[in-house]
């Protein structure tokens, strides 16, 4: 699920920004092409709820890098657009995760924007977890 939602996240930022921004998933060992984002899973936890349903919690850390060190204005106009935009993101069976608490801040010349996404999951049970068939073999005893 979290790699799904990794994808859902780099194909908005792709609808929003096109190919003129380069979208990395994997960490960047070296030549980093800028401007670009770098999508960072911060943690992932299943919290239990009732039966067999539970939420499984994402959070993420998507950085931007801009294209010239230093461009304050750029990071606060990405950041603005993104915190609009990753509110909702459309994952591979076209159905949509809502992302919460999503801020942002810059710290050493690159922009990170915090959003969570929580998918609520339901574990399904099938058919051959459970009996089938039962049979008893006995009978009564009279006594006299």
């Amino acid at each position: 699920m979290t790699n799904e939602t990794i994808a859902g996240i780099s194909n908005k930022l792709y609808s929003l920004f096109g190919e003129n921004y380069k979208i990395y998933t994997e960490e960047i060992k070296q030549d980093l092409k800028k401007p670009c984002f770098y999508i960072v899973n911060l943690s992932v936890r299943n919290r239990v709820s009732l039966g067999l349903r539970y939420n499984h919690e994402q959070s993420f850390d998507i950085h931007f890098f801009p294209g010239k060190s230093g461009s304050r204005s750029e990071m606060l106009e990405i950041a603005d657009k993104l915190m609009i935009n990753l509110t909702f993101i459309q994952v591979q069976d076209k159905s949509y995760l809502y992302g919460s608490n999503i801020n942002s801040q810059i710290v050493e010349d690159v922009l990170h924007v915090f959003v969570d996404y929580d998918v609520p999951m339901k574990i399904v049970k099938t058919d051959n977890e459970y009996m089938n068939n039962l049979e008893i073999n006995g009978g009564m005893e009279y006594g006299d």
